[in-house]
């Protein structure tokens, strides 16, 4: 059971059991005491709002209500001291990039073994920041603090020519338009819309303007139809 000098945790998973489990390792180092158990983020801010203090807060990622990339967020601006461990099922380079970047201590794969979770939290408890072999090596490959979608969209936006956003947001917005119906909608000459239109699928690395609306929209540089 935890010892009295033991730190008081936050734990916010949308899963009972793991929650469970979590609590379970942890009181058996007797290093650290549970007293928030969070199905959310929100449940998670509503306890520190209502008083509830904690040392270190673990937080998965992928949650109903509020996701743990909000919780990040709202814990850096509301509770800066807190040391934030993100416990996640997904761990790729992005969800690495985006943790460390919004203020995470430390990142750690649900699948790794149960033992690695305390040697984390110790490193935390520290005041150090945590790295398993992979984090580092995803954050020492991106000093930027990019992802390779943000990074991607970063490079278009400084390629699109300001004079090609019209027919980029036209030939998004599901109309089906043809490139005279977008030449009289735009004022301009139907040449030129082929041109640009063409021009943005080379900016692009694509062949069809199906596939450029796919991939702007999937990069939030054009909005999706509506009703998609």
């Amino acid at each position: 059971m935890p010892g009295p000098d033991a730190l008081h945790v936050a734990l916010a998973d949308d899963h009972d059991l793991m929650r469970a489990g979590i609590a379970d390792l942890l009181h058996r180092s007797e290093r650290y005491r549970v007293t928030v158990h969070a199905r959310n983020g929100q449940e998670l801010v509503q306890a520190l709002e209502a008083g509830a203090q904690v040392s270190i807060a673990i937080v998965d990622l992928s949650m109903p209500v509020m996701d743990g990339y909000a919780v990040l967020d709202w814990l850096k601006q509301h509770r800066p001291l807190v040391r934030v461990l993100i416990y996640s099922q997904f761990a790729d380079d992005a969800a690495v990039i985006r943790s460390y970047r919004g203020g995470a201590h430390g990142f750690l794969c649900k699948e790794e073994a149960a033992e690695q979770l305390v040697v984390a939290m110790d490193t935390l408890a520290a005041g150090a920041v945590y790295h398993t072999d992979y984090s580092q090596r995803v954050l020492l490959e991106n000093p930027d603090g990019l992802t390779v979608e943000e990074r991607r969209r970063a490079r278009l936006l400084a390629q699109i020519p300001q004079s090609h956003w019209g027919v980029l947001e036209a030939i998004c917005r599901g109309d089906d338009l043809t490139y005279a119906a977008m030449a009289r909608e735009l004022k301009l000459n139907r040449r030129t819309v082929e041109r640009y239109a063409s021009e943005l699928c080379d900016i692009f690395g694509v062949r069809t303007k199906t596939a450029l609306a796919v991939s702007a929209i999937q990069l939030g540089l054009a909005k999706p139809p509506k009703g998609s």
